[in-house]
């Protein structure tokens, strides 16, 4: 991207801001924002936001399953369950992250399903928290693995859209002015 790209503005909003926002409005009582790079920035986009923070040193080079890991060993002991989201998704809703939250109650793993595509957000119950981000225990993995102890939940198409070219940033812009 040649930038940070969770500090790129859709509709004057940060994405990593929007993306916290949207958890908030779904009703998770608590957002933990995994940071890796220029983690002061992250934190300046979400002030104000009532957010905890965890830092992967290894972001550049352990991906998201190091990331994954990070937010768990930050958790709270009194935490029943864990939402994984990505800050890149810009067209994630709160409805979606509430459907999630709904199922979650029938089954330890709650994860989205864009058409044939499983991807994040997903939502996973305590029991996991322990092999959660450990090597080979990374969200896809572990929802393989489990598939009959899985909760799928059916999201919009839109939702799966996210921002690695600007490119695809370019045509976020365009959606989101029409959103």
């Amino acid at each position: 991207m040649g930038r940070n790209k969770l500090l790129l503005e859709l509709n004057s909003e940060p994405l990593v801001r929007r993306s916290a926002r949207c958890v908030l409005e779904a009703g998770f009582e608590r957002v933990t924002v995994v940071t890796g790079n220029d983690p002061a920035a992250i934190r300046a986009a979400l002030k104000g936001l009532p957010c905890d923070f965890a830092f992967n040193p290894d972001f550049a080079t352990s991906g998201m399953e190091a990331s994954l890991r990070a937010a768990v060993l930050s958790l709270a002991p009194d935490v029943d369950a864990l939402l994984f989201t990505l800050a890149d998704q810009a067209f994630v809703t709160p409805v979606m992250l509430q459907n999630l939250l709904e199922a979650i109650d029938n089954a330890p793993i709650a994860a989205s399903r864009f058409g044939e595509v499983i991807a994040p957000p997903h939502v996973f119950a305590r029991e996991l928290f322990s092999v959660l981000g450990t090597p080979g225990n990374g969200a896809k993995p572990l929802i393989n693995h489990h598939l009959d102890r899985v909760a799928f939940v059916q999201q919009p198409l839109e939702g799966l859209f996210d921002l690695d070219t600007p490119a695809d940033y370019a045509a976020a812009v365009a959606l989101s002015s029409r959103v």
